[in-house]
């Protein structure tokens, strides 16, 4: 049994109907091979005297009749009834004797098998399926949606209808009245199910119309009322309702009624292109569909013609007109707005259906053994199914032309374009690719999100950031309507470009301050030092000016990648570097580092901090002689300071002590508010310089 939380999904419902079917049609086939069968039928005319041991009966040709609808004097059809359960009991015997044209012979019925059911039985057999199976999938995936059950009541009432017709229409020459008159009455009742359900459809889908509140039970309580009493008078239980007035004029005047609902639905959809296209093909399909069925049927009898003009068994094959058309427009007019997940579940469901028919077909006629006839089907479902399911899916489910990946590279394309008439075009037919659409156009800003226009015939994606807002209409050529799926991609669409855009805003933003940080800069330092330089009478002070100012451009252009560095890595290349110099003079370096806390540097205090360490150290290769240099590096809350130590030969015998080199550390140190000091040492030099805590806590 199928479980309560399976049933809340459409998987658990589609399979419920699936089961209903089957079991339907499996106790119907059992039914009609349970008849005694002779190797005469309907097919082989009367002037035939069959008679048994409980009497005997010469056919007429009205006993041939497979549809008693065709009759429509009350008398005739009792006669017939009568008749039908007379022959019944003749041919219940275990030997029948057959006489015609003078020739006698005694015949013993055999059981009925499956090759010995008519074409005209599929047929319908073939109606009932379809008309459950489409209506069910419609209804499994909108259970709660008024049309959609009415839609799938009225496959389940057609099913009823031609399942019933199944069984007495291939009858082997009679069948007991009471069986037969029962039949008949269940083959009726279905079809006026089918044209109550479909009138009550169109007062309400796919526009409800005004006054449906009255004029949908008022239809039901009229035909239900009318039906009602044309079956009690084909049962024989009230003989109220001529025959004339029954069956034939009740499915006519359901048929006239739809008519008048639909040209209802046309004029009051109008103006509305999506619901007149829904209309039109659901309409048509119904008004050729089971209008051909009444054309060809109930209509000539009701004008005097004394047979149908096609056996009802075939007729019924124009109902599945209604139901192969609605499927075709599923997709294309949003029908019932089933989505491509009905689509995945029908899929699934009629490869299950494949792989158990093949199955059972080699299996029961072919007679193959189990396994075989297995892996045969697996076979033939893997070749030819599965490749006919995938061209099926690309036919009826539009989707973008574009792969996820494909689609973020395009918006990246657009989004860096050089200018904004280059990117404006390049988005269009970005958008234009995905959605193929026959109408477009330019719109102002209507919406701050893609939305779903006249009901699916447009959809509107707003303006992003100098991208023009774009309405588009007849996606896929004009093949399709928007779906739900469409809006989805179309928001995602929206939202990449979004923040693609907004990056590249950000992108911008950091170059043109960027920019202004190296112009500052430039300016600030470079300048001042190549002026300074310019006017610098000493050539050898000259070209090491002209040197710093190199390497301080070099630190200008390195920082345009990290603008805010913790200390340990905005030193870090100073550190090698000042080991590198005083490694290739055969000084030792010993660099101490010693910060409490992680602490964000401020990028002017560290270009001040190498410049000052990059002076000290060449002074130190100048002129201490020393072997042995120490840069020990404080940084707290409180501020921070480096003192640079040598073991060289003092201050007082540096050559041109208080030149420009020192000069310019105390310049530097001044401008960021600090102090330089050189405290005495027993040997060597010491420089100590004390900065302010101008530096930034790192939030963690």
């Amino acid at each position: 049994m199928i479980s309560a939380d399976l049933m809340a999904t459409p998987f658990g419902r589609i399979a419920l109907v699936c089961i209903i079917a089957v079991l339907a049609i499996a106790g119907v086939t059992w039914f009609s091979l349970d008849q005694p069968y002779l190797e005469i039928s309907l097919e082989h005319g009367s002037d035939l005297t069959i008679s048994s041991r409980v009497g005997s009966i010469v056919l007429e040709p009205r006993d041939l009749t497979a549809e008693p609808s065709e009759f429509i004097d009350d008398n005739i059809i009792r006669r017939f009834y009568q008749r039908q359960d007379r022959l019944a009991k003749i041919i219940a015997e275990d030997e029948i004797t057959l006489e015609t044209a003078g020739q006698r012979r005694v015949v013993s019925p055999r059981p009925r098998t499956l090759s010995d059911l008519p074409l005209i039985y599929w047929a319908q057999i073939l109606t009932a399926i379809g008309s459950l199976a489409i209506s069910g999938w419609v209804w499994s995936l909108r259970p709660r949606d008024l049309p959609s059950v009415l839609f799938a009541l009225s496959g389940l009432s057609l099913c009823i209808s031609a399942l019933a017709a199944a069984i007495y229409s291939t009858r082997v020459l009679a069948l007991p009245e009471h069986l037969f008159r029962s039949l008949n009455a269940i083959n009726l009742i279905g079809a006026y199910g089918f044209g109550i359900a479909m009138l009550c459809l169109f007062l309400i889908y796919p526009t409800r119309l005004k006054g449906w509140r009255i004029l949908l039970p008022g239809t039901v309580i009229m035909f239900l009322a009318w039906g009602t009493v044309a079956t009690l008078s084909l049962l024989n239980i009230l003989l109220f309702l001529p025959a004339a007035y029954g069956p034939n004029l009740i499915m006519l005047s359901e048929m006239i009624a739809i008519c008048f609902a639909i040209a209802a639905q046309y004029f009051a959809n109008r103006q509305k292109p999506a619901e007149k296209a829904v209309l039109i093909w659901f309409g048509l399909s119904v008004m050729i569909g089971a209008g051909a069925f009444i054309a060809l049927t109930a209509t000539p009898m009701i004008f005097g013609s004394d047979a149908f003009i096609l056996e009802q068994g075939y007729a019924f094959l124009f109902f599945l007109i209604i139901y192969v058309g609605l499927a075709a427009g599923l997709r294309r007019y949003r029908l019932f707005d089933i989505g491509e997940w009905g689509f995945r579940i029908v899929f699934y469901m009629a490869g299950i259906f494949l792989l158990v028919a093949l199955d059972a077909l080699l299996v029961f006629i072919l007679s193959l053994d189990r396994f075989p006839a297995l892996g045969i089907s697996l076979l033939l479902v893997g070749f030819l199914y599965l490749p006919l399911r995938d061209l099926l899916w690309r036919r009826l489910v539009n989707r973008s032309p574009l792969k996820e990946h494909e689609l973020f590279h395009e918006v990246i394309d657009v989004a860096f374009e050089t200018t904004e008439d280059k990117r404006a075009d390049r988005w269009i037919t970005l958008v234009r690719r995905i959605f193929a659409p026959l109408e477009w156009h330019e719109r102002e800003q209507t919406a701050d999100v893609p939305m779903l226009k006249e009901d699916g015939l447009a959809l509107e994606i707003p303006a992003i950031a100098g991208l023009p807002g774009l309405y588009l209409r007849y996606p896929w050529n004009g093949r399709s309507l928007f779906g739900t799926s469409h809006l989805n991609l179309a928001q995602q669409l929206f939202q990449l470009m979004t923040h693609v855009e907004n990056s590249r805003g950000d992108y911008e933003k950091g170059v043109a301050e960027e920019r202004q940080r190296i112009a500052r800069d430039m300016h600030d330092n470079i300048g001042a030092q190549l002026m300074s330089a310019l006017h610098n009478r000493d050539s050898s002070r000259k070209d090491a000016m002209i040197r710093e100012t190199l390497t301080d451009l070099r630190d200008i252009i390195n920082d345009h990648s990290r603008p805010v560095l913790t200390y340990e890595e905005a030193l870090a290349d100073l550190r090698l570097e000042a080991s590198e110099r005083l490694a290739a003079a055969g000084i030792e370096l010993d660099w101490f580092i010693d910060v409490e806390g992680t602490l964000l540097v401020n990028p002017r205090i560290v270009h001040g901090l190498r410049s000052i360490i990059r002076e000290a150290i060449s002074n130190i290769l100048k002129h201490s002689g020393a072997r042995k240099v120490s840069v020990a590096l404080n940084f707290s809350d409180t501020g921070y300071s480096v003192k640079i130590s040598d073991d060289g030969t003092g201050l007082s015998q540096i050559p041109g002590k208080g030149g420009n080199g020192l000069e310019n550390m105390h310049t530097r140190v001044t401008a960021l508010g600090g102090i330089l000091e050189f405290p005495e040492t027993k040997s060597g030099v010491t420089l100590h310089i004390k900065l302010p805590p101008l530096l930034e806590r790192l939030s963690l």
